[in-house]
């Protein structure tokens, strides 16, 4: 009996032993996992905030919009993208009076009394409705408006219908979003 209980010992320290083996391993894996959440939730966040800085938003308002953007099939990189475009565009204009908007400001700005000026001091979805809503007060057909849009930003053409009517589905999309 005594035999059965050294051998039952052995057996148990064995077990054990394997069991903590696991355990360490079970431990290691999950830190390791959490580990590479964290870090891709900062690269996130991090790649979020320069989105909207580039964009000239707020992370919240950003966030609003990209989640817009997302319901027209624009992601949210691309979203970032375009609105980063515009910005560029409209600067490129206020500095220079050259670049892709000179044709807006020369044809669909004067019908509708918009000027580079009133751009000054909008955030890229801001400017991105104002042109919108100035091309369709200006009657631009869907081919004008392909145009105006692909001159300003890149696959722009697929957030017509988020701001177009003065931005309606922007606003409620992006109210739902913030919701």
């Amino acid at each position: 009996s005594g035999e059965s209980l050294a051998i039952g010992g052995k057996q148990l320290r064995k077990g054990v032993n394997e069991w903590g083996k696991w355990a360490v391993a079970a431990v290691a894996a999950v830190s390791a996992v959490t580990a590479a959440i964290v870090k891709t939730n900062l690269d996130n966040i991090k790649e979020l905030k320069a989105s909207a800085a580039a964009a000239d938003e707020t992370v919240e308002a950003f966030q609003r919009g990209a989640f817009a953007a997302e319901q027209f099939g624009v992601s949210q990189e691309k979203y970032g993208q375009i609105l980063q475009d515009v910005n560029d565009r409209v600067g490129d204009f206020l500095i220079t009076g050259a670049g892709p908007m000179v044709d807006f400001f020369e044809t669909i700005g004067p019908k509708v009394d918009v000027t580079a000026d009133s751009f000054k001091n909008l955030s890229g979805s801001q400017s991105l409705g104002l042109y919108v809503s100035s091309l369709q007060k200006a009657g631009a057909s869907q081919q004008e408006m392909t145009f105006f849009m692909e001159a300003l930003a890149g696959d722009s053409t697929r957030l017509i219908p988020l701001f177009e009517d003065n931005a309606k589905a922007f606003n409620a999309l992006g109210f739902e979003a913030k919701a």
